[in-house]
């Protein structure tokens, strides 16, 4: 997702809070079928997509609000477990659909 995706995105979330005139977001709904452990997935997540979700949690913290994976294979909800104390605010987070 590119900055200027993000910025579209928050556009449409903000337009349609001024127009229901309440606090609005979206649902990112996470396919994970096919995905398989390898170095390669490790370095894109301690890499391009780290740099992605910390961005998309610090500059748009609102703008996703509430995220759910499926398909996930078993050892997604070993990665999730080991990252998730570095995931800002994500005290209140449910892991009930990474099972």
């Amino acid at each position: 997702m590119k900055f200027r995706t993000m910025e579209r995105l928050q556009q449409r979330v903000q337009a349609e809070e001024r127009q229901m005139d309440k606090q609005s977001g979206g649902v990112l709904i996470m396919d994970l079928e096919g995905l398989s452990f390898s170095t390669t997935l490790l370095s894109v997540l301690a890499g391009p997509y780290r740099i992605l979700w910390g961005t998309l949690f610090e500059q748009y913290p609102q703008l996703i609000q509430q995220i759910i994976i499926v398909n996930a294979p078993k050892f997604v909800n070993l990665l999730y477990q080991t990252c998730i104390p570095f995931i800002p605010n994500a005290n209140g987070v449910n892991s009930s659909h990474m099972t």
